[in-house]
Order: structure tokens, then sequence, then C-alpha cells
């Protein structure tokens, strides 16, 4: 009987981590007769064969991928001093390695760092922590970060917490640490900035200079709401970058 021979295709996983094309060439005994192996788009002839049972003949393109892999090790040149962001800056494998303060916790939103302390502090203490890890007592801009800071500090704290606004140097005229104005009383009110005063509030019941965003909710005030409170309470803080 004379023997038939067929080429059958098979894949093979290059060097090069890519898949590649091999056709191998059987005999009716099932030996493999010879490999032919081509990297590139076209194929060998199947009609030629190798002429030397079991040889491997590989014609593989020298061109390999240098793409970087996306889950290699990370950029080194990315790397930065580390922060308290609730991200490992410093590529140690380790986040927030010694950038908080005692009892902080760090976080990131839409590339902002936010640290929410836990440590009871009045509020000039607690804008002195915030300076030691280069932030200051938190602003908030609109709705949006309010509700996530809101959420993010009810996983974290559990008591009402500092947040940046003051009326200490003009009593009315509500402003972030950095002086920028976000809520004037003597006009009806009026912004010009965000704010989420709860119901009554600001009312300067015992000369409350200092914000507070509510956690716990008490007579008529809910959770998310801002509210006028003495400087010298002591409580836990939110910090931003």
């Amino acid at each position: 009987m004379v023997a038939t021979r067929r080429w059958l295709p098979l894949l093979l996983l290059a060097s090069s981590g890519c898949l590649i094309e091999v056709k191998k060439l059987y005999d009716l005994d099932g030996r493999v007769d010879s490999v032919a192996l081509d990297g590139k788009t076209s194929l060998p002839d199947v009609g030629q064969d190798s002429g030397s049972s079991g040889d491997l003949a590989v014609n593989v393109d020298s061109t390999v991928d240098t793409a970087p892999d996306s889950n290699s090790s990370p950029d080194t040149n990315s790397c930065v001093a580390e922060s308290c962001n609730g991200v490992d800056d410093d590529c140690d494998g380790k986040i927030d390695n010694g950038a908080c303060e005692p009892g902080c916790t760090g976080k990131q939103k839409g590339g902002a760092a936010f640290a929410f302390c836990t440590t009871s502090l009045s509020r000039a203490d607690a804008a002195a922590a915030c300076k030691q890890m280069s932030m200051e007592l938190a602003h908030i801009a609109d709705a949006s970060e309010n509700s996530w800071i809101l959420s993010t500090a009810q996983s974290l704290l559990t008591e009402d917490a500092w947040i940046g606004g003051t009326d200490s140097a003009s009593e009315g005229t509500w402003v972030w640490p950095d002086g920028t104005t976000f809520w004037v009383v003597q006009d009806a009110g009026a912004g010009p900035g965000y704010a989420a005063w709860g119901q009554g509030e600001p009312n300067d019941e015992d000369g409350e200079d200092c914000l507070e965003m509510v956690l716990v909710a008490a007579d008529a005030l809910v959770a998310g709401d801002w509210n006028d409170e003495g400087c010298w309470r002591t409580q836990s803080f939110i910090c931003r970058e």
C-alpha cells in the first residue's frame, strides 16, 4: 500500500508570545514526516517535502513586538514622593507609607487627594495636622463632591467632621482656607460658591465661626448638611490637597 501524506494545521506559541501556524506532514502510520513553520503571513508550499523525516524547517520573522506588557512592573519614571492619597506614589508596594498623620486615611477623587482623620482635634489643631500632610481643611466645590465626601466619611469616621470654611475674619462672610468667599450671610445667603447649609444654618449661635459636615443626624440637621460650630470643639476632620 502506498503511503498517503496529509498536511494538518496546528498552532504553536512562539518565543515572542505570538501564536503562529504550523503545518505537519503525516504518513498513514501517524508519524511526523516533516514540519514547515513560518511566522510570516504567507505559508510554505504544502506540496513540498523537507525531504528528511522529523526535520524542523523554521522561517520565523525576526521582528519582535517590543510593546510594554500592561501587566508588567510599574514604570519607575512615574514614581514620586509618597503623599496621603490612597495611592502607592513611590512604587515601594506600600500605600501611603508614612505619608498620613496618625488616624488619617488617604483617598483620591478626580486627581485630588483627601485625608479622612479620626483623631478628635480643635479646628486650629486639625488645620495644623492637614498642613503636616501638605494639605488644608477640605473645601467642597459642588453637590457631587459633597455627596462623595459624605459617603466616604461615613465609612471611616463616627462623628461630625471639620471642613475648611470659616467666618472668623469677618462675621457672616464664609471663606475657604485659600481665602475664596463661598457664602455671605448679609447678602441673604447668596453665593458666590457652593454651600450645603442645614436648615436654619449658619446661625452663629454662641459665636460659631467654623464649618463642620454633619455625619450624625441631630435636631433638624441630617447627614451631609453643613453647620457652623464653635472652633474650640474637638472632633474628626477632613483634609484636601
